[in-house]
């Protein structure tokens, strides 16, 4: 039972860090006011979302701002 929640709670995460990646890309902000938001530069923002490795914070501040949009 515990396996099949956590498998859930994964996919549940999957899914939205492609909901964070589909904003990134179509979404209202440039690139630099996300870098800004985040507090990191371009090059570790694009690292980061070519490798999806976007961490915890990261992606509550991105989810943040594109709910409010």
């Amino acid at each position: 039972m515990i396996d099949i929640a956590r498998g859930q709670v994964v996919q549940d995460y999957k899914s939205h860090l492609q909901w964070v990646e589909e904003r990134i890309a179509k979404g209202p902000f440039k690139i630099e006011y996300l870098c800004d938001k985040l507090g990191v530069s371009r090059v570790t923002f694009y690292n980061k979302r070519k490798k999806r490795s976007f961490n915890l914070m990261e992606i509550e501040i991105l989810t943040d701002l594109f709910e409010k949009v």
